[in-house]
């Protein structure tokens, strides 16, 4: 018999440029596995178990849903109220998925910083050097399977 094929589908990216931060995700998320953070939306896929519910309520559509296996990334987050714009990421990643982006602060001023891509979010090996070189701490790169792990720990 063969192995078993698992895939798993996770609402994972959030294009900053198309929230608006109305929080809507967070409100229905039966899980309570939706966050948010100044300008940054934060889950916690321990919790998320993959119903869509955001995706839906979402009035921009700004929520990415992508499939993934088990040692795929899922989730590669930039804290920007930690990332200095140094710039470490843009020079070490070996796929080149860092883009500088401009977002607009909830008081209409504007900041830069560093973020994956949307374009090429799946292109992430999880190599984590990214991790490893940011001075801030700035980057944390999740895998279906860590978060499982720790989903079974509960």
């Amino acid at each position: 018999m063969a192995p078993q094929h698992r895939e798993y589908f996770r609402p994972i990216q959030v294009e900053i440029g198309l929230c608006i931060h109305c929080e809507r995700c967070a409100m229905s998320c039966p899980n309570n596995a939706i966050r948010f953070n100044g300008n940054q939306r934060l889950i916690d896929y321990t919790k998320c178990s993959g119903c869509f519910t955001c995706v839906n309520v979402c009035p921009r559509n700004a929520i990415t849903v992508t499939s993934a296996e088990e040692e795929d990334v899922i989730s590669v987050d930039v804290a920007y109220n930690k990332c200095n714009h140094c710039g470490e990421c843009v020079e070490i990643c070996p796929n080149q998925l860092y883009e500088e982006y401009e977002y607009t602060e909830f008081d209409g001023s504007t900041s830069k910083v560093f973020r994956v891509s949307p374009a090429k979010f799946l292109e992430c090996s999880g190599c984590e050097v990214c991790v490893e070189k940011c001075p801030q701490n700035a980057i944390k790169i999740q895998k279906l399977s860590s978060i499982q792990k720790k989903s079974s720990k509960k």
